[in-house]
């Protein structure tokens, strides 16, 4: 039943939005931008990994920010046995604080990021907890437009326990990524940094990510990670997606 909640609230949001880019047409650019399906793999241990499958909505609104939504379904194996956990949802908001130089300086953006654990509460999200996710990222061009570098840095805050008696790791990121592009193909590498202050660890994977654009309105990604130092979080994330732009 409580995964009704976030349905609710994703079509709450939905229609909200709508509505307001229909009443404001004509001087509004608010607008659904984007659409993606995404199935996502996490393999904690050798008895413990989640499947996840993830419908996403992008929203843009007239000054450029972004609303991002996301619907998630979980399935869970855990020492042979399989549950599914329907209904967890994030809400993204996305808005430029910097804007791209005349030259090389591609801008910086802020990122609020919020998981609400609606499912079923002893599955739910990631850790299982509401979570809020602040992110600022930046870059720069380095061989015209076809080689860049950037950073992300966020950090992850356990707010309200979902399940009793669990401790949420609660962690800084440092990402800093080197994307090449060619034509309708870009292949990105990163080092993706996790202090994780209340475990005492600090974890490291090495991530690689891939994608092509299928015409003007169509583009399949993927991406793997897998850690390469810690003790803590998952052993390696992969997943792949494809993303409907209007």
């Amino acid at each position: 039943m409580i995964h009704r909640v976030s349905l609710f609230m994703l079509f709450l949001v939905l229609h909200i939005v709508s509505a307001y880019g229909q009443e404001d047409h004509l001087q509004s650019k608010t607008r659904l931008t984007s659409i993606s399906l995404h199935k996502e793999y996490y393999n904690f241990n050798s008895t413990h990994q989640a499947t996840y499958f993830i419908l996403k909505g992008g929203i843009t609104f007239k000054d450029n920010s972004h609303l991002l939504v996301e619907l998630i379904g979980t399935q869970y194996t855990e020492e042979g046995r399989k549950i599914y956990s329907p209904g967890d949802m994030n809400i993204s908001y996305t808005r430029k604080i910097l804007p791209a130089s005349n030259g090389d300086f591609l801008g910086m953006n802020a990122c609020l990021k919020m998981h609400f654990p609606t499912g079923n509460s002893d599955l739910s999200g990631l850790f299982g907890h509401y979570t809020v996710e602040p992110m600022i990222t930046y870059g720069w061009k380095l061989i015209g437009n076809n080689l860049t570098l950037s950073n992300q840095w966020r950090a992850y805050i356990p707010t309200i326990q979902a399940i009793e008696n669990t401790v949420a790791p609660a962690f800084v990121r440092f990402e800093p990524a080197l994307k090449y592009q060619y034509d309708d193909k870009w292949i990105n590498v990163a080092l993706d940094n996790r202090w994780v202050w209340n475990f005492d660890d600090v974890v490291i994977y090495y991530k690689v990510e891939g994608g092509i654009d299928l015409g003007n309105n169509y583009q399949l990604s993927g991406f793997y990670e897998k850690k390469i130092r810690g003790e803590a979080l998952f052993d390696i994330y992969t997943g792949i997606n494809i993303r409907f732009k209007f």
